[in-house]
């Protein structure tokens, strides 16, 4: 089952190809392709981006690229900071604006 493409969870999946471990995709590479059927889904290949077997027998694995993962994760969470920072400074104004206006109240009164 896929699970729904939201900002949250494209979020993990970054988090996933930057920290994750690249083990079961090498261990790809030496499974039989008469067993990769039965042995494929038992592996975690969050890492692999590409694999390609040659006529001669030999094997070319390509992994996602961690640093690129990192990057974009970076970027996100800069992106949440400033976010953060705008909101806490639009409810600061609101929050005074309130304020002034309860005391032009209490003057008319």
């Amino acid at each position: 089952m896929r699970r729904k493409i939201n900002r949250k969870n494209v979020l993990a999946r970054l988090e996933e190809i930057a920290f994750g471990r690249c083990n079961d995709a090498v261990r790809l590479s030496f499974i039989k392709e008469d067993d990769e059927e039965r042995e494929i889904d038992s592996l975690d290949l969050t890492m692999l981006s590409e694999i390609k077997r040659t006529t001669s027998g030999a094997v070319e694995v390509k992994m996602y690229n961690r640093l690129e993962a990192i990057r974009m994760l970076l970027e996100e969470l800069e992106n949440e900071e400033c976010s953060r920072k705008d909101s806490s400074g639009l409810i600061e104004a609101i929050t005074m604006a309130a304020e002034m206006n309860n005391c032009e109240d209490k003057k008319d009164i």
